[in-house]
């Protein structure tokens, strides 16, 4: 599972949010603290953000080369046993 405490903290420290973004991230972040889950739209929207909204450190070109959060878990869960 994708470890949303980074990614949410990763998100506050982004110059380019909106004030919902922000306010919805930082909502985030407590739900998660409290309560230790987030809904799946919650997700949703918390991996659409972060693609959106932090460096894009995994270009090549112009085509982004990450994943978000859920696609790396289907990713690995693909790959596994191919070894």
């Amino acid at each position: 599972m994708p470890n949303y405490k980074v990614i949410l903290t990763e998100l506050m420290q982004s110059t380019k949010l909106t004030t919902w973004e922000e306010t919805f991230v930082e909502s985030c972040s407590r739900q998660l603290e409290a309560k230790g889950y987030l809904s799946d739209k919650q997700m949703e929207i918390v991996d659409k953000l972060y693609m959106d909204k932090t460096p894009r450190m995994g270009t090549v070109g112009d085509q982004d080369t990450r994943m978000s959060p859920s696609e790396r878990k289907t990713s690995r869960i693909r790959n596994e046993g191919r070894d």
